[in-house]
């Protein structure tokens, strides 16, 4: 049996730079623990249980839990930055207003999970999976998301901007962007009235005239800046007829 208590206070000692002893909680039964804004930096969950848990406003940042069992757990306002999620199973889990910036959520199980204005900015998304998960509002600028699996994920408002789209699956997700693909980046249309090539992200107008300028910025050829014209010619009517579509 985990005295959980005493795990916890000697973990934050270690945490806070005065002894103490770091959390190791690998593979320990969790299951419905109430860990409310629980100081767990950089402790070691990996193969925890802890579905159902209450972790709303848990400090984990850098916390390890690779392959923990967060299905149904709460996670609301906690702090993940940079943690380790990689293949962590988190179907259903409340992640509503999370701090998920520079996570690593390579192939993580979100299916059905509440990421509501998470903020996922910078997050390794690699291959996860984010079937029907809710990401209305969510901040996934810079995010990884190549190869990920997003089909009937609702995302209304979220933020793409300069996100890695290559291979994302978005068959049947709200609000999923427009994407064209490129000989050196891809065209977005991610958030209306604006078009994305690369870092890069622009008002059709503005687009429209500077084109070539951005082009030589970035070290485009010649041929390159033919083709992304016709590519955000292309980008920008589509987009507007989605605009209108939106505004209706």
């Amino acid at each position: 049996m985990i005295d959980l208590r005493k795990v916890l206070a000697d973990h934050k000692l270690w945490a806070c730079g005065d002894g103490g002893n770091r959390a190791d909680l690998r593979d320990a039964d969790l299951h419905g623990a109430d860990l409310r804004g629980a100081d767990l930096r950089g402790a070691d969950l990996r193969g925890a249980d802890l579905r159902s848990a209450h972790l709303t406003g848990a400090h984990l940042r850098y916390a390890y839990l690779t392959g923990a069992d967060l299905r149904g757990a709460d996670l609301r306002d906690a702090g993940l930055h940079g943690a380790y999620l990689r293949g962590a199973y988190l179907r259903s889990a409340d992640l509503r207003s999370a701090h998920l910036t520079g996570a690593h959520l390579r192939y993580a199980h979100l299916t059905g999970a509440n990421l509501r204005g998470a903020d996922l900015r910078d997050a390794d998304l690699h291959g996860a999976y984010l079937r029907g998960a809710y990401l209305r509002s969510a901040d996934l600028r810079y995010a990884h998301l190549t190869g990920a699996h997003l089909r009937g994920a609702d995302l209304r408002g979220a933020d793409l901007r300069g996100a890695d789209l290559h291979g994302a699956d978005f068959f049947g997700a709200k609000n999923a962007p427009l994407v064209m693909t490129g000989s050196k980046h891809l065209v977005v249309h991610h958030a209306p009235g604006h078009i994305a090539v690369g870092c890069e992200c622009h008002t059709y107008a503005h687009w429209q005239e500077h084109i070539e300028k951005i082009g030589r910025d970035n070290d485009y050829t010649k041929t390159q800046i033919a083709e992304y014209k016709t590519l955000v010619t292309c980008a920008s009517v589509q987009g507007r007829m989605r605009d209108n579509e939106r505004a209706q």
